[in-house]
């Protein structure tokens, strides 16, 4: 998995919690 993926995840769920 790329870096920039994690990172977009990652703000993707804190975004939706």
């Amino acid at each position: 998995m790329d870096t920039k993926e994690l990172i977009f995840l990652a703000c993707y769920s804190l975004f939706l919690a």
